[in-house]
């Protein structure tokens, strides 16, 4: 899990107060949270961490790996709540190695 700020939850909240006092927020997950973010004509939202999330999955709930991608999918980066829906990333920085696949440098996750 990448180094978290442990007040990234009030901060977010503060900040968004102001800007988009309705962003939501994802329960339980605030260790993955890397601030808000937005598009032209849309509010900001939350954004978190897709690895980070998986890992308090797993290291928090107790899921196993697959357990945890699984809830992920459908309970966490499937769900649209309307336009304050939280954005999830993945951070391109853990994206370093690559594979050469069928012709094509594949990015990967470092083994």
């Amino acid at each position: 899990m990448s180094e978290n700020n442990p007040n990234a939850r009030k901060i977010t909240q503060q900040a968004l107060g102001e800007l988009n006092p309705d962003a939501l927020f994802m329960d339980g997950l605030d260790s993955a949270i890397v601030g808000w973010g937005g598009q032209f004509t849309n509010p900001p939202v939350v954004i978190y961490n897709e690895d980070d999330i998986i890992e308090h999955l797993t290291e928090t709930e107790g899921m196993s790996w697959e357990e945890a991608w699984e809830h992920y999918s459908f309970n966490i980066q499937g769900a649209w709540v309307g336009e304050n829906t939280p954005v999830i990333i993945r951070n391109v920085n853990d994206w370093v190695d690559f594979e050469w696949e069928d012709g094509v440098d594949m990015a990967v996750k470092p083994k």
